[in-house]
Order: structure tokens, then C-alpha cells, then sequence
């Protein structure tokens, strides 16, 4: 797992923000913030349980969590020790059982994007987190810098992963829907969440930071009555 400081300004309050499968730090350059610091975590081929994040939460007087795609499953394992030191915990377009026919991806569509994983695969996963749509100049003008060969490692560690370990305790408060999501159907989300958390709904696709302009909305998003 890698991390890094998108906005680091020593502020009072920090977001840490786990990215979905493939994704490193760069498509979210442009989404602003007044109150807070953000630390986006990414890339995952390990399983870092014993990962000491300590001096955060010394440094800052609050820390939030928001998780998105493969990343609330992911986080939610990393991250369990600590899931009484956030003010906020906030999942996205995820759920606690990722590649499920229903509660998550559909089993032989991940299999099929692994087997079938080329720059031309990867050019259609992206266009699905839009519904096939034109992706916007934005992403692709910070598009990834991650390497064909580690988005398929990372495919593969999560894949045997989640088929190996225990569905993780569920560390979230809130939770978003995307109402047109076909990375993780929508209809499989809301059959996850459903009987655990109450979840929020939002018109848009799987990847739906380009809403906001900065990190504070999405928090406020979550987070309202």
C-alpha cells in the first residue's frame, strides 16, 4: 500500500482516503479543501494490519475517513483499530463484500476483467465508471501513472483475498450510492447496505468525485440529515 499528501497545509482536521482498485493520487488534483489536509492511500498488493498511523491522530484534532470502490473493503481492514478515532466514516460506491453476485462485482465479470486485462481492458473499465459515457478532459488529462502489469497484480491480490479472509467488521457510519453505478451495480449495494447502515443516494456514476469542488462537500454530503 502506498500513501500520499495531496493537501498538506497543517491544518486542524484531515481526511484520509482510500482509492479503488488501480488508482493512485492523481485524478483527485483539483478537488480543493479550506479545512482540511487529505492523505489518499492506494495501491494494494499486502495486507498492512500492522500499519502504525499514530502520529495522525496526535497531529490532528480531527481525522476523517472516506473510502471509495475497493477501498472500503480494503480500509475497512487496515483501518478497523483505529475506527473509534474518527469523527467521520464515510463509504462509496463499495461494500464489505466486493466481488459478490450479489452484494458486489459480479464473480465472472471481475474474472473476465482479469483474464481479458489489457490498455484496451483498462480503457473500458474506466469508461464504465462513467456508464460508457465520455470521461471527462479531467481525469484524463491526471490520469493514472499506475503500470499495466501492477493494476493486474492488484486485481489479482484483491481477488484472492477477499475469497480468503472473513467479510471485515463493519467500520462505516455513512454510506453513498451512486444511482447509476456499473463498476459495483447499484442494486447490489443497496442489497448490502440495506440492513446495516442507512445510506444516502446520489445521481451519478461509479466514480462521482467530480461533483463537488472540495473534499468538505463530500463530507457534508454524507454526513447531513
Amino acid at each position: 500500500m502506498h500513501k500520499y499528501n495531496l493537501i498538506s497545509e497543517n491544518r486542524e482536521k484531515l481526511i484520509m482516503f482510500f482509492c479503488g482498485w488501480g488508482m493512485d493520487y492523481t485524478p483527485f488534483y483539483g478537488l480543493e479543501s479550506d479545512e482540511y489536509d487529505v492523505l489518499i492511500f492506494y495501491h494494494y498488493t499486502e495486507i498492512n494490519t500492522d500499519i502504525n498511523l499514530d502520529e495522525y491522530f496526535t497531529k490532528y484534532k480531527e481525522v476523517n475517513l472516506i473510502s471509495w470502490s475497493m477501498g472500503v473493503w480494503y480500509s475497512s481492514i487496515i483501518m478497523n483499530k483505529y475506527k473509534n478515532k474518527f469523527k467521520h466514516k464515510i463509504a462509496i460506491n463499495g461494500t464489505l463484500k466486493p466481488i459478490d453476485d450479489e452484494f458486489g462485482i459480479n464473480t465472472k465479470v471481475y474474472q473476465a476483467t482479469i483474464d481479458n486485462f489489457s490498455k484496451i481492458g483498462r480503457a473500458k473499465f474506466f469508461k464504465r465508471m462513467w456508464n460508457n459515457t465520455i470521461i471527462p478532459e479531467r481525469f484524463i488529462s491526471h490520469k493514472t501513472h499506475r503500470e499495466l502489469d501492477e493494476q493486474k497484480a492488484e486485481l489479482i491480490f484483491l481477488r484472492d483475498k477477499i475469497n480468503e479472509l472473513p467479510e471485515p467488521k463493519n467500520i462505516f457510519k455513512n454510506v453513498i450510492i451512486a444511482d447509476n453505478d456499473l463498476i459495483c451495480p447499484t442494486k447490489n449495494q443497496q442489497n448490502f447496505w440495506s440492513e446495516k447502515n442507512n445510506y444516502k443516494s446520489i445521481d451519478s456514476s461509479h466514480f462521482i468525485f467530480y461533483l463537488w469542488r472540495k473534499w468538505e462537500e463530500i463530507v457534508e454530503y454524507a454526513v447531513k440529515d
